[in-house]
């Protein structure tokens, strides 16, 4: 049965009604291939914040040349460390980075170490 309309109705703007949610193919792949890309995120996100911490942990000084927590006073310096400072003269600083290569041989120099 339809609906009369009332004489004055003409010029009252209705609401439109729509029949559901019509999307476009597009828009439905764009909304399936977020959702996968959140899932992702969501799973991967434990495995590579491990690998970050491990590679992270590479850095940081080997186990035997901590200092032991009685020792830990302002000039107690880890095992294979020479203290450097900028009051030091050019000659200074070379004895006391020889004197730490000869302390220590199995320590790698790398690319950046300083050549005498």
């Amino acid at each position: 049965m339809a609906r009369r309309r009332r004489h004055g109705d003409d010029d009252v703007p209705r609401i439109p009604r729509g029949r559901g949610l019509s999307l476009s193919w597009t828009e439905v792949t764009r909304i399936v291939l977020v959702a996968a890309m959140l899932v992702t995120v969501i799973v991967l996100q434990k495995p590579c914040s491990e690998a970050v911490g491990r590679f992270v942990a590479n850095f940081d000084p080997p186990a035997d040349a901590a200092v032991p927590a009685g020792d830990a006073g302002v000039d107690a310096l880890p095992a294979g460390y020479v203290r450097l400072s900028p009051d030091m003269s050019e000659e200074e600083l070379r004895q006391a980075m020889s004197e730490a290569r000869s302390k220590s041989p199995a320590v790698d120099a790398g690319p950046d170490a300083a050549r005498p």
